[in-house]
């Protein structure tokens, strides 16, 4: 798959967004963004009706229709969202506080041939929890979205005001300190967290294929040692056991296969 980003001729400066006196991390293709996308385009058999088995009892015929709604937190160039309508998911809403992001996002779908009743595009703030869509989606995603402190509460509360009871919300993280609190926050919400790595040739990998950029001191412009993705789920009171659909399953199933054990410390 080969996806068209329209973006910032020169974000190395932030010069537009500092002369808007906004965020300019928008900006930027992050190396997470990148390793993640490429994960999601792997969930394509289950966007598009390939036959992907679960469970003796759970298995989809091919071809079957499936309705699969996708909402992405913190968007900026919405790479992961357009991987998702690009991989057959029916709806995908990218979202993110700023507005040009959003804005040139959309030039992105626009680029790339998707139709307007597949990937929508809206300026909503986590601070604002009651401007996203309430028990909507399927499966809610983010890459590289808690970059500070404050932001392990407020993306807690998106997740789980907006995924429905049988879904998915899968946030990819380069490890940082912020994640331990948010994991912490989440499952006080009464939901059920896995915490996996990324194989570290899929890291080696995507280091390698961009490693021509460099920023203006020529250090390469991705950098990653380490990346791990939460896979969020609810759970029942008593049981304890998450309660997902079976389109859900088939999800957790080629993620599970698709990433490492974290070993615990």
């Amino acid at each position: 798959m080969s996806v068209s980003l329209v973006h910032v001729a020169s974000p190395e400066g932030g010069v537009f967004s500092q002369r808007k006196k906004q965020c300019d991390l928008w900006e930027f293709v992050w190396g997470t963004s990148i390793l993640f996308s490429r994960l999601l385009r792997k969930l394509e058999p289950v966007f598009s009706g390939a036959p992907v088995v679960c469970s003796p009892a759970a298995s989809f015929p091919p071809q079957s229709p499936r309705q699969c709604s996708v909402l992405e937190v913190g968007c900026g160039s919405a790479l992961c969202s357009l991987v998702c309508a690009m991989s057959g998911a029916t709806r995908v809403v990218a979202t993110d506080a700023v507005e040009d992001a959003v804005r040139v996002a959309e030039m992105s779908r626009v680029a790339n041939g998707i139709g307007e009743g597949i990937m929508e595009f809206k300026r909503a703030s986590w601070e604002s929890v009651e401007s996203y869509e309430k028990d909507t989606f399927d499966f809610v995603v983010g890459s590289d979205i808690l970059f500070g402190r404050w932001c392990a509460e407020p993306v807690s509360r998106v997740v789980e005001r907006c995924m429905k009871k049988e879904g998915l919300a899968i946030i990819a993280d380069p490890v940082r300190l912020n994640m331990e609190e948010f994991i912490e926050r989440v499952e006080m919400k009464g939901m059920v967290v896995d915490v996996r790595k990324f194989p570290l040739n899929d890291l080696e990998s995507v280091v390698r294929e961009v490693g021509g950029l460099v920023d203006e001191q020529g250090k390469p412009f991705v950098k990653l040692k380490e990346a791990k993705v939460c896979i969020i789920r609810w759970q029942t009171e008593r049981e304890g056991e998450g309660i997902m659909s079976d389109v859900s399953k088939g999800v957790l199933k080629i993620l599970m296969e698709n990433t490492v054990l974290c070993e615990k410390d």
